[in-house]
């Protein structure tokens, strides 16, 4: 297994506050609609732990995974969470393995128009020869947070 790295970034034509609203909304998916051509559904659940970790179960096609939030901070605009291996109905959807998968979503404010900066990146264990494809499928899901742009036009404005 080999550690993989993979990051996309873009800016959006929208306030830091009007962007952080659509991204941590936990329980929705506005900001990426689709994941492989299928639409992601999520439900948010309990994980039974004694802390009562904030759990969704997100499906896609006939495919499912279970996500654990580590860190919705609205002061630095970052959301991080993990994908939970184990779970009787979970599949991964991949071509390859995803050991130890975290990730994240960071915005900052671009100071010139009144945009934002939004910064994915995530980390996970693959096997070697899958690394470069594997890399390719979530610099492509990261980069589909243009997808943020659709979402917004759903969506009140407050500037």
């Amino acid at each position: 297994m080999v550690q993989v790295n993979a990051y996309a970034s873009c800016v959006c034509p929208f306030p830091l506050g009007d962007s952080w609203q659509v991204i941590r909304d936990w329980g929705s998916f506005a900001w990426l609609p689709q994941l492989f051509g299928s639409r992601l559904n999520s439900a948010l659940q309990s994980d039974g732990t004694a802390d009562d970790c904030v759990v969704r179960r997100t499906t896609f096609g006939k495919a499912c995974v279970y996500e654990r939030l580590l860190v919705l901070d609205d002061l630095q605009h970052l959301m991080r969470w993990q994908i939970i291996t184990g779970k009787a109905d979970s599949q991964n959807p991949f071509p390859a393995s995803l050991v130890n998968y975290v990730t994240a979503i960071q915005l900052l404010p671009v100071s010139v128009g009144n945009q934002t900066y939004l910064a994915w990146s995530g980390d996970f264990l693959t096997e070697a020869y899958m690394a470069v494809q594997m890399k390719a499928v979530f610099e492509a899901i990261g980069i589909n947070l243009r997808s943020l742009y659709d979402a917004f036009s759903l969506q009140p404005h407050n500037g």
